[in-house]
């Protein structure tokens, strides 16, 4: 998704997903029902001088030439996640 903004001289670029209620089985190889909901970790690579944004915890960033390599926690499920408040 490209977007630009109001002043005509910034834009943003974004990779988005919506996976409910069904839709991961379509991008990752998993049991997506919801007594077996799908955990993971993520890794972004993106340039320096722009933001990453994932639905779980940054473990770590890492500088690699002109990237940044962004480490995440596994998602937590959404039973576990009310555990957790």
């Amino acid at each position: 998704m490209l977007g630009h903004s109001a002043d005509g001289y910034s834009f943003i670029i974004a990779a988005v997903t919506q996976c409910e209620p069904m839709g991961a089985r379509a991008i990752v190889p998993c049991f997506d029902e919801p007594e077996y909901k799908a955990i993971w970790n993520v890794t972004i690579i993106h340039p320096v001088g722009t933001k990453a944004i994932a639905n779980a915890l940054e473990l770590s960033e890492t500088t690699w030439v002109m990237y940044l390599i962004l480490n995440t926690s596994t998602t937590a499920r959404r039973d576990d996640t009310a555990k957790l408040l």
